[in-house]
Parts: C-alpha cells; sequence; structure tokens
C-alpha cells in the first residue's frame, strides 16, 4: 500500500528534470490537489507509470488516467473474443464478459461485426481501420459516460442529460 510521499518520488523518478524545478511545495500541491480529487495513491502512481507523455500530466489528467479501464481490451483483443463468439453462434458468455465488448457487439451490430471482411487481401485493413476508429470512439464514449455518472452525483448514475440538476436547480421551484 502506498502514501503521498510515495506518489511525489514516482513523479520525480518519472519526469526527473521537470519535477525537481516544482520544488517541494509545489509537489505537495499536486499531490495534494491529486488526494482532493479522490484519487487514491495507488491509483495515481499507477496512472504515472503507465502515461507515455514526456511531461508530467495535470492534475485533472492524472485523475482521468486513474480512473481509466486499464482492463479494457484494445481492438484486437476485441475482434479475438468477437470472433470467438461468433463460432458458437454469440452464446459465448466468457468472450462478451467485458462490458466494453459487449456494449459495442451491442451498438455496432451483432451481423455487421461477423460479416465484416477483415482478412479480405484488397480492402481487409480498410475495414481494421474503421473498425479500429469505431472502437476507439466507443471506448472514448463510454470513459466519457462513467465520469458524467460520477459527476452527476446521483447514485444510480447517469440516465439522461438533466443540465438543471447539474447546476443545483430545482425544476419543479421555477414559475410556469
Amino acid at each position: 500500500m502506498s502514501d503521498w510521499a510515495d506518489v511525489g518520488r514516482v513523479l520525480l523518478g518519472s519526469w526527473p528534470s521537470q519535477v525537481a524545478g516544482w520544488g517541494r511545495e509545489a509537489i505537495a500541491a499536486y499531490v495534494a490537489e491529486l488526494a482532493a480529487r479522490g484519487i487514491t495513491p495507488d491509483a495515481a502512481i499507477c496512472a504515472i507509470r503507465m502515461s507515455e507523455s514526456p511531461f508530467p500530466p495535470s492534475a485533472g489528467d492524472l485523475q482521468q488516467a486513474a480512473r481509466r479501464d486499464h482492463s479494457a481490451p484494445t481492438c484486437e483483443e476485441m475482434l479475438v473474443l468477437v470472433r470467438r463468439a461468433a463460432k458458437r453462434d454469440g452464446r459465448d458468455d466468457e468472450a462478451l464478459a467485458h462490458p466494453l465488448v459487449a456494449s459495442f457487439v451491442t451498438r455496432y451490430g451483432w451481423d455487421r461485426l461477423r460479416l465484416l471482411p477483415i482478412d479480405d487481401p484488397e480492402r481487409g485493413g480498410l475495414h481494421r481501420r474503421d473498425l479500429q476508429g469505431a472502437w476507439d470512439r466507443h471506448v472514448e464514449a463510454f470513459d466519457g459516460r462513467e465520469l458524467a455518472a460520477l459527476a452527476s452525483g446521483r447514485p444510480d448514475g447517469l440516465r439522461q442529460l438533466d443540465p438543471l440538476h447539474a447546476l443545483g436547480v430545482n425544476p419543479k421551484a421555477l414559475p410556469a
């Protein structure tokens, strides 16, 4: 189990020249901001170590990275799972167990995915690239939806966009 001092050391180890220039107070303020955002030290360290940026991320970017689902399959992994399920006519609960894969199959369409000619020697690369784009957009939308559910403050998450609730306005208190 890590503590916040470990987070500071990992920051310093990951971006030594940049973070050393911050000074102790700035590092302490950065770490305090991460704690205020509800990130655990272990999640912060994991997000720092997974960062491929040549510069330290902002507290907001690190928060988003810490909350990202790192178990999310890549497009290639999703494709393997979908093909495995296709061999069983979609009745492979294990292959479709990850919520991202299951929702992608629902959103993209089971038949469309199954029949997509990605192995075609002439046009397969184009279809694969389109599928990669669709998968990336789906993963991004799924992450955004989870963040919106957290931000909504509702125990049941976000069901639909409610700007009045987000502003703290009770619609029943408004004049008719």
